[in-house]
C-alpha cells in the first residue's frame, strides 16, 4: 500500500527522467538512479521491519454484565535494536492515530466496545499498518490473536414475575418431596428399633405416617433438580433471547436462595452451587435443540425453560422418563404447538404478564 510521499516520489522521479534529456540537466542521471533505490530498500525494510513487531491485544477482564463497556488492551512491542517503529491505528468511526516506538519500547493502547448481547464479545473493528522510514510504503499487520469477553446475563430481570416464579418452587418441592417418598419406598427406610441411633431419624417421613422410621444407609442417592434451557435456534431477535436467559437466571438465583439442589443439562452435567456459575453457563449456552434428554436416574426432578415451542422440542420432551415442569417464556405462543403439548400431557406454566 503506497502513501502520500510515494506519490511525491513517484512526481519526482518522472521529472528527474524528463530533465535528464535537456541540454541543461537539473538533475544527473546519479540521482535518477538512487531515485529508483528508495522504493525497493523501502520494500524490503518493511517486509523484515515488520516481524520484530510483536503485536497483542488482551481483555482487561474476561467477563462483564450486559450493557457494560467491554475493554482489551493493544500492545505494540518493537522488538528491533536499532529502528524506531512508525505504525498507524484507525478505530471504526474514529481518526487514525499515528504511533512511534522506540527500539525496545512498547506501547499500550485501550479499545473499548459496548456489550449489547449475552454471549461472546469480540474486540472492536480496527486496522493497524506499519510504515517503512521513508514512508513511502505501509503494509497492513494482521493475524493478531484476540480473546474475547463473555457477557453474561443480568440478575434480577425486570420481567421476572415471582407469581410464577413461586409458582415453580411450588411444583418443583413438591416433585422432590415424591421422589424422596420414592426413595423411601425402595426399603430406605424402615421401623425404628431398640438401640437405632437418633441420628438416623427419617423425621419427615415420621411425621407423615405417625410412627418411628429411621434410614437403613447413613447417605443415599438424593434427588436433584436438572434443568434444561432451550433458547431459540437460529433466532434474529437477540434482545428476545437476552430477556428470556436474564429472567431464567434470576428464577435460578431465586431457587438457590432456597437451598434447591440444581444440576444444569448441557452438553454434559454441570452442578450449579453459585448463581454466577449458572449465568457463565448460560451466557456459552450452545443453541441447540438436539440435548440428549437423560436425566441421572429415575428419582430427578427435570425442570425445563423454553423461550419459544417447537415441534421438534415437544417430541423430545415426551420421551422423558419423568413427567417435566415447563416454563413457557414466550406469551404469544402458536395455539397448535400448545395443543399439541396438552395432548401429549405436558403441564406448561406460561407467563401472560411478560
Amino acid at each position: 500500500m503506497i502513501t502520500l510521499r510515494f506519490l511525491m516520489w513517484l512526481v519526482m522521479l518522472i521529472l528527474a527522467i524528463i530533465t535528464a534529456h535537456f541540454k541543461l540537466r537539473l538533475f544527473p542521471h546519479v540521482l535518477i538512479i538512487f531515485l529508483l533505490a528508495i522504493p525497493i530498500v523501502s520494500f524490503i525494510f518493511l517486509h523484515f521491519f515488520k516481524k520484530k513487531l510483536k503485536v497483542s491485544i488482551n481483555p482487561k477482564t474476561r467477563m462483564i454484565d450486559k450493557e457494560e463497556m467491554g475493554e482489551w488492551v493493544l500492545t505494540i512491542y518493537n522488538n528491533s535494536k536499532t529502528q524506531p517503529a512508525m505504525t498507524q491505528i484507525k478505530q471504526e468511526n474514529e481518526r487514525m492515530m499515528n504511533l512511534f516506538t522506540n527500539p525496545y519500547e512498547s506501547l499500550n493502547l485501550s479499545l473499548t466496545k459496548k456489550s449489547e448481547h449475552i454471549g461472546v464479545l469480540s474486540p472492536p473493528l480496527f486496522s493497524l499498518k506499519v510504515l517503512d522510514s521513508f514512508r513511502l510504503m505501509k503494509s497492513n499487520y494482521k493475524h493478531i490473536v484476540t480473546d474475547s469477553i463473555i457477557v453474561l446475563p443480568r440478575l434480577e430481570s425486570p420481567l421476572l414475575n415471582l407469581k410464577i416464579t413461586d409458582q415453580l418452587l411450588v411444583r418443583a418441592q413438591s416433585a422432590l418431596m415424591t421422589s424422596l417418598l420414592r426413595l423411601e419406598d425402595l426399603e430406605m427406610v424402615r421401623p425404628m428399633e431398640p438401640g437405632d441411633s437418633m441420628k438416623r431419624m427419617h423425621w419427615k417421613l415420621s411425621a407423615r405416617l405417625g410412627d418411628w422410621f429411621v434410614r437403613t444407609e447413613e447417605s443415599g442417592p438424593q434427588p436433584k433438580i436438572e434443568l434444561i434451557v432451550y433458547p431459540n435456534k437460529g433466532s434474529s431477535d437477540l434482545d428476545h433471547r437476552d430477556d428470556f436467559l436474564e429472567v431464567v437466571v434470576s428464577q435460578i438465583a431465586y431457587f438457590l436462595n432456597k437451598k434447591l439442589s440444581l444440576v444444569f443439562m448441557g452438553t454434559d452435567y454441570t452442578d450449579i452451587t453459585q448463581i454466577n456459575q449458572a449465568r457463565l453457563s448460560f451466557a456459552l449456552i450452545e443453541i441447540d435443540h438436539s440435548i440428549e434428554l437423560r436425566p441421572e436416574s429415575d428419582q430427578s426432578v427435570v425442570l425445563v425453560f423454553i423461550e419459544s415451542l417447537s415441534e421438534q422440542i415437544i417430541s423430545q420432551l415426551i420421551l422423558l422418563r419423568n413427567e417435566p415442569i415447563i416454563y413457557l417464556f414466550n406469551k404469544n405462543e402458536d395455539p397448535a404447538l400448545l395443543e399439541l403439548a396438552t395432548y401429549n400431557n405436558l403441564l406448561i406454566i406460561q407467563d401472560e404478564e411478560i
